[in-house]
């Protein structure tokens, strides 16, 4: 579910960014957008961590998540301003920024969160069907 509402929300982002500019798919992209980052914070910020591991270790699955999310929010932020640094262009005293390349960086960063997700669900799926076949052989 995690990684179908993160394809949602990649393509919400890339709606906004690739899409000619009207009132309709500016509204259309930014619900979805929206709608799917408050979804993903949900999921990804708490629930999958909680609903994966062990009742005894749910907290300590929750204070990962939430350290994890922080350094890669601040190295996707450093990684942004790296790019939006060496893209600008200074013309007759003025800063220019062309922003195609950070978006092929965010949607491809969506992309691989999506992806991620669906491993992660794929592994848990795995070791959920192996414990449940180890508990009928007994």
């Amino acid at each position: 579910m995690a990684g179908v509402i993160g394809l949602l929300n990649t393509a919400g982002f890339a709606l906004m960014v690739w899409l000619p500019r009207n009132y309709y798919t500016d509204v259309l992209s930014m619900v979805i957008f929206g709608a799917t980052i408050g979804a993903l914070t949900c999921f990804l910020g708490g629930l999958i961590a909680v609903d994966i591991s062990s009742k005894k270790a749910a907290g300590a699955a929750l204070g990962t998540i939430g350290i994890a999310s922080y350094a890669g929010a601040g190295l996707g932020e450093y990684i942004t301003g790296v790019i939006i640094d060496r893209t600008s262009v200074i013309e007759a005293g003025k800063t220019l920024y062309n922003f195609d390349t950070l978006s092929l960086f965010w949607i491809a960063a969506g992309l691989f969160s999506a992806a991620l997700t669906f491993i992660t669900a794929g592994i848990v799926y795995y070791r959920q069907t192996i414990k449940r076949q180890t508990q009928i052989s007994h």
